[in-house]
């Protein structure tokens, strides 16, 4: 079985050409595109702590709009993060149900 490296470059090596007969890069397609992948999951990464390390400051804030205490308002953050953990597994089996890399 070939290792994922050797496949790589067996399928760059390979002469495929567009619609107008202009042999394809490969290599510098797959460049391209892990860039783009990179960068989505740095935003989504950064957007995604932003928002978990800011809490803090709007704490105060919903403690008065509320009129409550803490420690419920603490249930409702920790059960909104308790949610999104575990609908996360339910979601990796989905995706590698539809995935085009399922087999």
């Amino acid at each position: 079985m070939l290792k994922w490296n050797e496949r790589f470059r067996e399928m760059a090596a390979t002469d495929v050409a567009d619609s107008r007969g202009k042999p394809i890069n490969h290599v510098a397609s797959t460049k391209r595109w892990g860039r783009v992948v990179v960068f989505a999951a740095f935003g989504t990464f950064l957007l995604e702590m932003g928002a978990i390390q800011t809490f803090g400051v709007y704490l105060p804030v919903l403690l008065t709009e509320f009129g409550s205490g803490s420690g419920e308002l603490g249930w409702v953050v920790g059960s909104a993060n308790a949610i999104t953990s575990l609908t996360g597994k339910i979601l990796v089996t989905l995706i590698d149900l539809v995935s085009s890399r399922s087999q």
